[in-house]
């Protein structure tokens, strides 16, 4: 396959994989603010030892749903960044920017790290693995094909695809010719 056909669809694909990822953003925070008013008053009606450990003593409602809707804007943001970069990247990619080469390459290194941190950092590797990738997989099959292997297959090939000389020269190419 020419690298031309290959960043092409590579770039569909990765597009793909990120659009994918786009139902995790559900519910956004802004829909979530019934719910924080709630949590809030129940902390304000609850024992000051319960406040004490939920980190929240002393506080009034209006504080504790301030300090707990900016961290359910912070998590959602976390999701949302990486997926909003992942798409940036595949579109780049279809143009075939050199930037847009670098970004596939980082978030496909990035993803790939973090899951093995994921692993490394649990008490027992081994148990880790065989309960994700053999009782999950007997139970939830689509959810870890999903979730931990396609996605592991599709940003391994990006990097190896995409660091290959003749591809990177084709991004200088088109650097060249004015793009």
């Amino acid at each position: 396959m020419k690298p031309r056909k290959g960043i092409i669809w590579l770039g569909i694909v990765t597009i793909f994989l990120w659009i994918s990822y786009l139902p995790y953003l559900k519910p956004s925070p802004l829909a979530l603010r019934p719910d924080v008013e709630k949590i809030a008053r129940n902390l304000v009606d609850a024992p000051e030892s319960v406040r004490e450990k939920a980190g929240f003593s002393g506080k009034n409602q209006a504080e504790i749903e301030g300090l707990v809707m900016r961290k359910v804007i912070v998590r959602w943001l976390i999701k949302a960044v990486p997926i909003f970069l992942g798409l940036l990247s595949g579109l780049f990619l279809l143009r075939r920017k050199s930037y847009g080469r670098i970004m596939a390459i980082l978030m496909a290194v990035s993803w790939i790290g973090l899951n093995i941190m994921t692993y490394v950092r649990s008490p027992n590797i081994w148990d880790r693995i065989y309960m994700t990738h053999v009782t999950l997989l007997k139970e939830r099959p689509l959810f870890v094909i999903r979730n931990d292997i396609l996605p592991f297959i599709i940003f391994l090939f990006t990097i190896f695809y995409l660091t290959r000389p003749s591809v990177g020269r084709e991004f200088k190419e088109e650097k060249e010719n004015g793009d």
